[in-house]
């Protein structure tokens, strides 16, 4: 058999440097010039617990121009290339292209023998399969608990993608191409990848050769797998939906626990293909169980054998991970980003999908119980702990890939969205994304255009190219007329935030619920008062900020703090304060109807003037805080 055979050729290795072929990045997405329209491996694994393959792959290609300029680019780790053929030809050269700072192979080259436009690459290649190493090893291919598998995705390297950990291939999510995997190995285990089954030969004594492919679908390379191993299969009973299989370890707990666990998993693809009137993309569903989960690729997601027995110990036939993984079968494997700076897309609908399968079975109070204690999970620890990074274009710091503000804050963005424009806006604008975008990729910009009649630019702008979220503060009073409720951002070093807020105020004789849009840096609201107004409380809402105090004051006219004392209430050009303790304080100033015309911050003691002679005659509220309190004062300017 051919792919047995190691080609003995010269490889010529050189380098070579164009921007105009540059084959891009994981977060650079450029287009090229050809376009990849199948790729058909065949990997040789004798011993798997070695890692060790023989194997060829095949890959069809199209150009999209002719020129002699063209190159085709390639990514491979850790394996041997023994031979290259363009259209039967030999390549003699291949060309690196290297990181200049750490001078390791970004990808490879070679140049068309002809031109033809369409054309079929072969490699000969072999060597041990590895894996991207570190503190979490996760991506390309791992052996542990019997079972060689492949991690279509790493969390800490610099190239995200791990295909090329077993096949040479250009590993960028923007060319998705068709697939059929051929694996050979022993008669005792067995060998799954995506798609279905598309045959099984047992006459090579004492080898086996499986077939598998995604038959017209086209996936990204992140999204192909393999695993070889002793597999019990099981098929949940789907009734006319794609059938579901599961392929767990060959043992009765973990068949008791698989079956336990993803029972539900029919209902889930009825939930999602409901909610988004968008049926099952793909021919068939399958999970199987690994050392390590949970991934979602296309069709055969790998899922951890010890998370799925503790799942069924705990008798969670919920299991909201295998809904996530589900969900990324429309949210990334359907429809992909160009690159990973949109990496959001993906996991902000995976997770958001986990919130829909809740409401499905659950109902709406369950949905919005469980998203408000995601939202104060993020809140209160994931933002500060990932450096409130935003969703697009995130600073990877520590090279972390997958941070979790990308699914947390993803999922909760795409949540807010649907409350904002309502169910029947929301579920026919993604309805759209994903027609419009159906095997083929995408980007924010694109999500975005569909929305934006509803949500203009600037809530893009801010919940998602944007960092962080507002801390405010809230300060209340009244007088003989009027309710007042002064909400005011804390200076941060991103942006002043738009938001709403929800909250109910309460009165002697009864409360009234209120939604205000806060624009500025301070915001006053003036609600009409018949009877002792004692205050607000804040109603969380989707929109993401933290309130840091809620202070009632019982008059306008008294002093607040016996250490701050604004000296003249009335005025012409200076403001006399008094501060009795030394802090860091900032002062605003605030018409009546909430717009800030004045603020200055620092370090003060003692008596401070502050020069107004640029405000108009009238009357302002002054409102200065610290960072243990707030006070506010009314003021005329004469």
């Amino acid at each position: 058999m051919k792919y047995l055979l190691i080609q003995f050729s010269l490889i010529v290795f050189c380098f070579y440097t164009s921007s105009s072929q540059d084959a891009g990045g994981p977060h650079n997405y450029i287009e090229q010039n050809f376009d990849i329209i199948e790729y058909k491996p065949t990997l040789l694994i004798a011993d798997h617990k070695s890692k060790f393959i023989n194997a060829e792959v095949t890959i069809n290609i199209e150009w999209k121009t002719i020129s002699d300029d063209n190159l085709f680019h390639f990514h491979n780790e850790d394996l041997t290339i023994d031979s290259i053929f363009y259209d039967d030809e030999l390549i003699n050269e291949v060309i690196l292209t290297t990181n200049s700072e750490t001078e390791g192979i970004l990808y490879y080259s070679i140049k068309p023998t002809n031109q033809n436009k369409q054309a079929t690459i072969k490699m000969y290649y072999h060597g041990t399969m590895t894996s991207e190493g570190g503190g979490n090893d996760w991506g390309g291919v791992h052996y542990s608990q019997g079972i060689l598998y492949a991690m279509g995705v790493g969390f800490f390297n610099d190239y995200v993608s791990c295909t090329r950990h077993w096949m040479p291939s250009f590993d960028l999510p923007s060319d998705k191409a068709l697939y059929t995997g051929t694996f050979i190995v022993p008669d005792s285990l067995m060998a799954i990848s995506n798609g279905k089954l598309l045959s099984k030969v047992d006459t090579l004594g004492n080898m086996s050769k499986y077939t598998w492919t995604l038959g017209d679908d086209v996936a990204a390379t992140y999204l192909l797998t393999f695993a070889v191993g002793k597999f019990a299969e099981i098929e949940i009973p789907s009734e006319g939906k794609p059938p579901v299989t599961l392929y767990m370890y060959d043992n009765q707990n973990s068949i008791a626990s698989g079956e336990l666990v993803f029972k539900l998993v029919p209902e889930m693809i009825t939930a999602f293909e409901q909610f988004f009137d968008y049926d099952y993309p793909f021919e068939t569903m399958g999970y199987y169980a690994a050392s390590k989960g949970a991934m979602e690729h296309q069709t055969l997601v790998t899922m951890s054998q010890s998370q799925i027995v503790g799942k069924a110990n705990a008798m969670d036939t919920m299991y909201s991970t295998a809904a996530h993984e589900l969900g990324h079968q429309w949210f990334g494997n359907l429809v992909t980003p160009y690159d990973f700076r949109d990496a959001w897309l993906n996991e902000g609908f995976a997770v958001f999908t986990e919130y829909v399968w809740i409401e499905s079975k659950l109902g709406s109070e369950k949905y919005r119980e469980e998203l408000m204690k995601l939202r104060s999970t993020y809140i209160n620890s994931t933002a500060k702990a990932e450096k409130h990074i935003p969703l697009y274009n995130f600073h990877r710091f520590s090279k972390n890939n997958y941070p979790s503000t990308i699914y947390q804050k993803g999922g909760l963005i795409l949540a807010l969205i649907r409350d904002i424009v309502g169910d029947e806006i929301f579920k026919a604008r993604v309805n759209q994304y994903l027609r419009s975008y159906e095997n083929a990729n995408t980007t924010t910009k694109e999500l975005s255009a569909l929305f934006i009649d509803v949500l203009p630019q600037s809530f893009w702008d801010t919940w998602v190219y944007g960092r962080g979220f507002p801390e405010i503060d809230i300060t209340t009073y009244q007088d003989d007329e009027y309710a007042y409720v002064v909400v005011s951002q804390r200076e941060n070093e991103f942006q002043i935030y738009e938001f709403e807020l929800d909250y109910q105020l309460i009165f002697d004789n009864e409360n009234k619920y209120e939604t205000h849009r806060v624009t500025n840096p301070i915001d006053t609201f003036r609600i009409a008062r018949d009877s002792y107004f004692k205050g607000v409380e804040i109603l969380d809402n989707l929109y993401l900020y933290r309130v840091m105090s809620n202070n009632r004051l019982t008059s306008v006219s008294e002093e607040f703090d016996n250490s701050i004392n604004v000296l003249n209430s009335i005025l012409q050009d200076n403001l006399e304060i008094s501060f009795g303790k030394s802090a860091h304080y900032t002062i605003d100033i605030v018409t009546l109807d909430g717009k800030q015309v004045f603020i200055e911050s620092g370090n003060y003691y003692g008596i401070k003037n502050f020069n107004l002679n640029s405000l108009a005659v009238g009357t302002y509220f002054v409102y200065i805080r610290s960072e243990k309190f707030s006070t506010m004062k009314k003021i005329v300017v004469r």
